[in-house]
């Protein structure tokens, strides 16, 4: 059986940004379709209504889709490490059309990407100013061994669409003792999360409270069929989130 890792990292069509023409349009009207690829989340956000606004894509200097990111503090955005690779590469972060610059780029001390296995996958982008009018989410310290089989939500900018899968699409299904940083995904319905979804955010209801417990990260597949994604669990390096952003706090004071 030839079994491979993919990353879910996105390179887009470039299109012209200027970050000095920021604007607030709602996103526009969508039918609810799966994207033209071969995996994907089936509910396009729609014009007036976006229940993730914390959720973000980021954006090479031409404008062009790198990853996905969620704002977890006022100007700091979780991705994915791999995400990040390449950090001579300028970008933005783009919110519904807000553009932020960069200020400065934190991967995970111990981020390791190999063909087969896929460690920490997990990097801070420190922004240049605060986000306005969107609130950070909250993120999960507890153990996520206790919520094996619950259903989560994921969402992301593959195909340069923002998207989000309805409750009961994708479900976790555990972690192996092999691959202790990641969280392994299962779909009920034969989708996958695909491209340009790297670095987005997995949702969990954790005591009444929505919050992310991991980060997007990779997918397998055999014979060119995607079986299980792969995000980072967040509980496992929820410390080092916490003092990244105490040290840039303390840095801005």
């Amino acid at each position: 059986m030839t079994v491979f890792i993919m990353m879910l990292l996105g390179c887009e069509s470039p299109m012209a940004l200027n970050p000095s023409e920021q604007h607030h349009e709602s996103p526009k009207i969508v039918e609810p379709v799966l994207p033209p690829v071969s995996g994907g989340f089936n509910m396009i956000i729609k014009d007036g209504f976006d229940p993730f606004p914390e959720v973000c894509a980021i954006r090479d200097i031409f404008g062009g889709l790198r990853c996905t990111g969620t704002l977890i503090a006022p100007n700091i955005v979780l991705t994915a490490g791999h995400c990040l690779c390449d950090k001579l590469d300028i970008f933005w972060v783009d919110f519904s059309g807000d553009l932020y610059f960069v200020k400065k780029v934190i991967r995970h001390p111990e981020c390791s990407i190999g063909f087969i296995s896929v460690e920490y996958d997990a990097a801070i982008i420190v922004l240049n100013r605060n986000v306005e009018d969107i609130l950070p989410v909250s993120i999960n310290s507890d153990s996520l061994m206790a919520y094996r089989g619950s259903q989560i939500v994921v969402a992301g900018h593959g195909s340069d669409i923002k998207k989000y899968s309805p409750p009961g699409l994708f479900w976790y299904y555990g972690t192996l003792e092999s691959d202790p940083t990641n969280m392994k995904i299962l779909t009920l319905r034969g989708t996958s999360i695909f491209y340009g979804d790297s670095g987005g955010p997995v949702y969990m209801l954790i005591e009444d409270r929505l919050v992310v417990v991991g980060i997007i990260s990779s997918f397998s597949a055999d014979m060119g069929r995607i079986y299980q994604n792969s995000a980072c669990r967040v509980d496992v390096i929820y410390d080092w989130i916490e003092g990244v952003i105490e040290n840039e706090r303390l840095d801005s004071e």
